[in-house]
C-alpha cells in the first residue's frame, strides 16, 4: 500500500480540495525496497542518528519523533519525519496520531513562510509481520520546478540550504 497526498495543480493534484489517496500495490515500491537494504542498520536509523547528532538539520525532537530537513533534498523545506526508534509498521504505531499532528504543524509553518505552496506528502511503511523498514513520512514542498537535470539524471537542484530550511521553520 503507499498512502500519499497530492495537494495542488503543481503537485499533480486532480481535485480543489485537499485529499489523500491509497494505492494497493503487490509490492513494496521501488523507493521502499531500496530504503530496506541499507545494510546492517535501517537506513532511516542512520539518517537520523547522524541528523540528531548535528543537529542543524533537524526541525523537532520530542524524543520519540524526529523531523529533520535532509542534507540533499529534493526541493526547498523537504522535510523527513520518523520515530526516534526503528518500527516497522505506522499503522500499528502508537506513535502515529502525534506524528500525523506534527507533520501537520511542519506543514502550517511552511505555509506561514512561504504561503499556500503545492506540496506532496506520502508515508513509508513497513510491514509488522515482516519487521522490516522504519516507517516515516515524507514532504516535498513545489517550491521548484523539476527539470532536464533532475528528471533526466535524477539530481535534484534545491536552492535552499537544509540547514537554512530547518532553522527558519524551527522559528516559526
Amino acid at each position: 500500500m503507499h498512502a500519499f497526498l497530492n495537494e495542488g495543480r503543481a503537485a499533480g493534484g486532480s481535485l480543489p480540495h485537499t485529499h489523500s489517496q491509497l494505492v494497493w500495490l503487490a509490492a513494496p515500491p521501488p523507493v521502499v525496497a531500496a530504503e530496506r537494504l541499507g545494510g546492517r542498520r535501517c537506513t532511516v536509523c542512520r539518517i537520523l542518528a547522524s541528523e540528531r547528532a548535528a543537529g542543524s538539520r533537524v526541525v523537532a525532537d520530542t524524543g520519540e519523533l524526529v523531523a529533520v530537513c535532509p542534507p540533499a533534498g529534493r526541493a526547498p523545506y523537504e522535510l523527513l519525519l520518523a520515530p526516534a526508534a526503528c518500527e516497522p509498521d505506522a499503522f500499528a504505531s502508537g506513535l502515529l496520531d502525534d506524528a500525523l499532528a506534527l507533520f501537520a504543524r511542519a506543514i502550517g509553518d511552511l505555509r506561514s513562510l512561504e504561503g499556500a505552496v503545492p506540496l506532496n506528502a506520502w508515508i513509508h511503511t513497513g510491514s509488522l509481520a515482516a519487521r522490516d523498514g522504519h516507517w516515516h513520512l515524507e514532504l516535498v514542498p513545489r517550491l521548484t520546478i523539476p527539470a532536464g537535470l533532475e528528471l533526466g539524471a535524477g539530481i535534484y537542484v534545491n536552492p535552499l540550504r537544509a540547514e537554512e530550511a530547518a532553522a527558519r521553520l524551527r522559528e516559526r
